[in-house]
Order: structure tokens, then sequence, then C-alpha cells
């Protein structure tokens, strides 16, 4: 062979070398042994949204006004938060043939949301859509608790609140996409541009995305789809048994972990509801530049996985530096959001404030994502068999806390502006850190 065919055939062999590497890496062994969990994931953080775009069509639709499609949303949530009872017990023995079925039965009913002609129906199917996809945690948590070792878990749940994440912004970015190929003067003076023109002709198949039938649609055949590769890819390896675990230990990590996930969701959900209107007229950017913000900054959540890995490390060594060094990225995270509302105010230029909004949002997103994975390892090391029950009344109080926030800052609206609303709730970010740095140890020594 000559000198030449061993020059060209070396990228090939350094790429198959790459890809056997990465096949032993942690990541790639959390996405395997994790995907139909990341699947029912996807599809949780993507019903939360689904009909949110499309409200003003769905009350055309069923002839009702605005505030019967929020108690829609609220009898959603109330469903939701039953489901994480319910599968939090269940998920303790079914939990591998559990995620397959619930993740047909969600395709399912993504499926018929799209048929429903009647307010009642829908109704009925966001309320069942609510309980099944509730299973998404409480499986996901015992799953990855026993498959992977204690200093790998923080890496495994962060890839599930990825995709957690990327169900919700999915619904964003399908939205706008086919809102602009449907309509270009949505874009506004970027339709004139030739590359955006073309770009726009090319993806007209998209236009089927501004009906609500076919979005929803959409994401049943997301699901299957998810499923079907899961089938052919999943291999999953149940080495870790449950540790044993005394009742009253269990307890007190699980009141702990909920209250740090009620002060973290505190902070987030209103920011996940406020940042986009925060972008779009308190900074002057606009609808389509605060929702490019949004989408963009995203990646910074993928950055998450840096100190998620530190995580990891440290914890494998010592769990009381993991946890100070959790209870810094807290306070990182609650200084960049304060940040992120007052730094791009100083720059009168566009410019200046789209490029700084997206540098902070994307490190503050990336200092936030590592927190709520740390808190499910925890649980899964402390909590024994309980693990899939203790997960889901954590959720509970994340869901709690978001609802609580969100409630408050709607009565503190009308006296405060958005601006000190968010900058003043960032402080629950404290409250985590404050129980990594001084609550935590003493159940370690306790024990």
């Amino acid at each position: 062979m000559s000198m030449t065919s061993l020059r060209i055939q070396s990228p090939l062999v350094k790429l198959v070398v790459l890809l056997l590497r990465v096949r032993e890496t942690t990541a790639f062994r959390a996405l395997v042994a994790s995907l139909p969990y990341l699947v029912l994931t996807f599809a949780s953080g993507a019903s939360m949204f689904l009909p949110v775009p499309w409200f003003n069509v769905l009350e055309s639709k069923f002839g009702v006004d605005h505030g019967k499609m929020l108690l829609v949303e609220s009898a959603f949530t109330a469903s939701y938060g039953v489901g994480l009872v319910l599968w939090g017990f269940v998920s303790k023995r079914h939990f591998r043939a559990t995620a397959f079925f619930i993740g047909a039965v969600v395709a399912g009913l993504f499926y018929a949301l799209s048929l429903a002609n009647s307010f009642f129906v829908y109704l009925i199917l966001r309320c069942a859509l609510g309980l099944f996809v509730s299973a998404a945690y409480p499986l996901a948590s015992v799953g990855i608790g026993r498959s992977f070792s204690p200093s790998e878990r923080t890496r495994a749940f962060t890839l599930v609140i990825y995709a957690d994440g990327l169900g919700a912004g999915s619904v964003l970015a399908f939205w706008a996409v086919g809102a602009a190929v449907s309509d270009p003067s949505k874009l506004g003076a970027l339709a004139s541009v030739g590359a955006v023109k073309r770009a726009l002709e090319c993806l007209s198949w998209l236009s089927a995305l501004s009906q609500w039938v076919w979005f929803a649609r959409l994401y049943a055949s997301l699901v299957v789809a998810g499923l079907v590769v899961s089938l052919v890819l999943w291999r999953p390896k149940f080495i870790f048994a449950p540790p044993a675990a005394r009742l009253r230990v269990a307890l007190a990590w699980t009141l702990t972990s909920m209250v740090q996930a009620a002060a973290i969701s505190w902070t987030l959900a209103l920011f996940a509801r406020e940042l986009f209107w925060f972008f779009a007229t308190d900074l002057g950017l606009g609808e389509f530049l605060a929702c490019v913000c949004m989408l963009v900054a995203g990646v910074g959540s993928f950055l998450g996985y840096i100190p998620s890995r530190e995580v990891d490390r440290r914890l494998a060594l010592s769990e009381t530096s993991a946890m100070r060094l959790s209870a810094c990225l807290a306070v990182c995270a609650m200084t960049l959001y304060i940040s992120l509302i007052l730094v791009p105010t100083a720059f009168s230029d566009t410019i200046g404030k789209l490029s700084s909004s997206i540098l902070i949002c994307m490190l503050a997103y990336a200092t936030t994502t590592p927190l709520m994975p740390f808190i499910f390892n925890t649980l899964t090391r402390r909590t024994g068999e309980w693990m899939g029950s203790t997960v889901a009344f954590t959720k509970i109080a994340e869901c709690a806390g978001g609802t609580a926030s969100l409630a408050l800052a709607g009565v503190l609206s009308g006296y405060v502006s958005r601006s000190v609303l968010l900058s003043s709730f960032t402080l629950s970010l404290l409250v985590p850190a404050l129980i990594w740095l001084f609550v935590t140890p003493r159940l370690l020594a306790a024990e």
C-alpha cells in the first residue's frame, strides 16, 4: 500500500478510533442506558408548553375564553402532581417495561389532542397527558440509580434535564419556524434578505406546523421515533442494587431536597415565563429577537455538563467537597441572573443588549443546570428502595415552588416592575447553597 493511500485513510482511522473512545465515555453510556427515560422527559417538557403558543387558536376553535384555557393548564398541573405520587410507587419494581408502555400511551395522547373537537374532550386529554408524562422523573431516577455508580449519576441526570429542556424549547422553536415559513412578514426586515428568502423557500414544507393538528401530530411522531431508536440501541446495565436505607434517614434527605428544589424552582419558574417578555419589551428587542436570544442562550444548558462532570469528580473523593461546589454554583447562578437584568440595560444599542443578554444568560444556564441533577443524585444514594418515590415528592415540591412564585409575582406585578421582580426572586437560590454548606454536612455526620 502506498504512502498516499495511508495518508488518505489516516483520517478515517482516526475517526474510527475516536468513535471507539466515545463509546467508553460516561456521557455515551449515560445516553444509551437512559434512552427510554430521555424520550419520556422530552415528552414531559414538550407537553408542559405544547398549547401555549396556540391559546388564541384553541380558544376560537372551542369557543371559550382565555380563563378557561388557563383552567385546563391548572388541571393538567394537578393531574401531573397526582401522577408523580402514583408513578413514584409503581417505579419501584416495574421501571423498565413501564417506560416503553408510558411512551406509547403518551404518543397516542399527543395524536388524540390533534383530533379533539370539543373543549370537554380537550380537557380530558390534557389531564390524561399530565397523568402519564409525570412518570418520566420517577422512572428515570430508578433506572439511572441502578445503572450508574454515584460518581456518574449527576452527569446522567444532567442528560435527563437536557431532554426536558429540549422538549420545552422545541415547542417554541418549531412554532417560530412554522409561523415564519407560513407568514414571512413576521420576520420584519429580515424577510427581504436574500439568504433568508431562500431558506424560507427550502423550508416551505414546514408551513404545516402553523396548524395545530400537524403540530400536535409532530410530537406524537417524535415520541414514536424515540421509542423505536430506544428499542434498537438501548443497552441497560443494571448492576447497582438499591442501597439499604433507614426510613428516618430517607425522610430527612427527602425533606431537605424538597426545600432545595422548591427554592430553585422559585427562581427558574419565573424566569422561564418572564425572561422572554423582559427581553422583548423591557429591553426593546421585540418578540423575534427575544425568541432568538432565548434559543441561542439555551446552548448554555449544554455547557452545564462541564460543572456536572466536576461535581461527579469531587463526589468520588468527598461528598462534602461536591456539596460545597454545588453551593458555589448556586451563588454564581444567583449573581448571573441578577446581572442578566442589570447589565443589558446599560447598553443603548440593540447589538450590545442582545450580545450581553445571550452571553450572561448562557453562563447562568450553565451554572444552574447541575443543581437539580446533584439533588437527584443525593436522593438515589441516600433513600435506597424509596428513590423513585422520593424523587417524585421532590418534583412535587419543585412544582409547588414554581406555582407559588408565579402566583406571588402575579399579585406583585401591579406594584413593582418586571426587572425588580426578577432580581429579587433570584435570592431564593441562596437557600440550596446554605443547605449544602450547613445542613447536609450535619446529616452526613449523623449517619
